[in-house]
């Protein structure tokens, strides 16, 4: 099987199975995945694709509030009230009805047009460190050309902003609460969702370059509190008291 997944640090193409040739599938896909716009190899995004993919976010994010649980509208409003960066389901519903084929082609050639790019290989199983490091070579080949061809007549134009491990999660006044209410949209919903949520005041670990060392003692503490109550409080709410879950 295979599968290609996103994220704040990037994208993630994961093949894995039994065959011999695993290898030559996930250069298969890789080759696909890096035919720009307007390639002589033929384009990887297809107007049929799009339009099946748009439609089914467009419908998914115009049926969100409708169709959710208590508790997952719950989780939603905290982490909006959290997020630094993004927009809720209304002003991404807007965004996704409004974008075109032409968007997507565009970003897709900005993506490797980005000269900061890291690739990382995590090839494991049955293979000598031949066949690993002619993986490797393979994979960065086959980059290097869609990045050479994407920077083509454009260099100059591309600026891009370091990264940053994120998202980052926004700062709430210390010793203020916050209390956020809402009525469930769904018809169908008859449970209700509390969510209490403690933020610390010292930020968590984002790496050595950008956290403190005490940044790295704090968030390792309150990861290794947060394990320790877990069961205790499953324990005492949902099996004694039977509060819910």
């Amino acid at each position: 099987g295979w599968s290609l997944s996103k994220s704040s640090s990037g994208f993630t193409l994961s093949c894995s199975g039994y065959s011999d040739r695993l290898s030559d599938f996930a250069i298969k896909l890789l080759t696909d995945f890096c035919h720009l716009h307007g390639s002589s190899d033929g384009d990887f995004l297809q107007e049929s694709h799009f339009t099946t993919a748009k439609d089914k976010i467009v419908r998914g994010l115009r049926s969100y509030f409708e169709s959710s649980r208590a508790d997952s509208l719950a989780l939603y409003y905290r982490n909006l009230l959290l997020s630094s960066k993004g927009d809720g389901v209304t002003e991404n519903l807007a965004l996704a009805e409004a974008m075109k084929l032409a968007d997507i082609e565009h970003h897709h050639q900005q993506i490797w047009a980005d000269k900061n790019m890291v690739v990382e290989i995590f090839y494991t199983g049955n293979v000598s460190n031949r066949e690993a490091q002619g993986l490797f070579d393979q994979v960065t080949d086959i980059i290097a050309d869609t990045q050479s061809k994407a920077l083509e007549g454009q260099a100059e134009r591309m600026n891009y902003s370091p990264w940053v491990p994120g998202p980052f999660e926004r700062r709430l006044p210390p010793g203020e609460d916050i209390e956020v209410h809402f009525d469930s949209k769904n018809p169908k919903e008859e449970n209700g969702a509390v969510i209490v949520t403690y933020q610390s005041q010292i930020e968590g670990f984002k790496g050595k370059s950008l956290s403190s060392e005490e940044s790295l003692h704090q968030s390792a503490a309150i990861r290794l509190l947060c394990r320790m109550i877990k069961e205790p409080l499953f324990n005492e709410l949902r099996t004694k008291q039977q509060l819910g879950y």
